[in-house]
């Protein structure tokens, strides 16, 4: 759980978003989730 909201948290600083601001985590839990999907996919050789 720990690691989920450091990453969540990373994602949100890296693209912009305050760490203080209430919607940090959610966009960062999405960005989180986006790219490693998208490492995933490309691991395969889908993209």
């Amino acid at each position: 759980m720990k690691q989920t909201y450091r990453r969540a948290l990373k994602a949100a600083t890296d693209f912009g978003y305050q760490k203080e601001s209430p919607e940090a985590l959610v966009h960062g839990a999405v960005i989180s989730a986006f790219l490693t999907i998208a490492q995933a996919m490309t691991d395969q050789g889908c993209v």
